[in-house]
């Protein structure tokens, strides 16, 4: 094995999310561009399929950013929190 062979295996494992291109987010920022909803309402609709499930791990949950912003992309319009007040 190279030296850069090695070194592309070493930073592959040592963060996968970064492998991926995948940012989580959690509650405070995703409840921030929700503009300001519930953490039940959101369960209610996660629960019901209307929003992005939640990816569990060791120190609590988190959202897969891009599916949030898929899904502010795709409410109706006038239901888009920076649209409120306009």
């Amino acid at each position: 094995m190279t030296a850069k062979q090695h070194d592309d295996d070493k930073s592959s494992h040592s963060d996968p999310q970064n492998k991926v291109g995948l940012r989580l987010i959690r509650w405070p920022e995703v409840q921030s561009r929700l503009g300001g909803r519930s953490f039940s309402a959101v369960y209610r609709d996660e629960r019901a399929g209307l929003f992005p499930k939640r990816v569990r791990f060791a120190r609590g949950v988190a959202w897969v950013e891009q599916e949030i912003d898929e899904y502010l992309l795709n409410l109706p319009r006038g239901t888009r929190s920076d649209s409120q007040g306009k």
